[in-house]
């Protein structure tokens, strides 16, 4: 769908890597248009430019989430410990409830 958009002149389209804590809430369940997989990311998440290429006239830009935690190792041990907790259902992606808890602890 994005691609859809993206393809007119000066085109801009973020190609995003989720990994398995910096995922964010899968809000498609309350979307008017399922079908787009809008995703939430909570506050202070920087996406980190991977790369960026042209086709065409769209500017493709790979993108990394990453959750702010501070600074040092340590602190994201302890958010994946957190993610894990709260991924109730153990899916590897959280539920808005258990986006909202991860979000507020973090």
């Amino acid at each position: 769908v994005a691609r859809e958009y993206a393809s007119g002149e000066n085109g801009l389209l973020f190609e995003i890597q989720l990994g398995m804590v910096d995922k964010g809430a899968d809000l498609s369940w309350l979307s008017q248009y399922p079908h787009e997989a809008e995703i939430c990311f909570p506050p202070l998440t920087a996406l980190e430019v991977r790369g960026i290429r042209i086709e065409g006239t769209t500017m493709c830009c790979e993108l990394d989430p990453r959750l702010h935690t501070g600074s040092g190792e340590p602190e994201q041990s302890d958010d994946i410990a957190k993610f894990i907790e709260m991924d109730v259902d153990g899916s590897g992606s959280l539920s808005l409830h258990e986006f909202i808890g991860l979000a507020q602890e973090l």
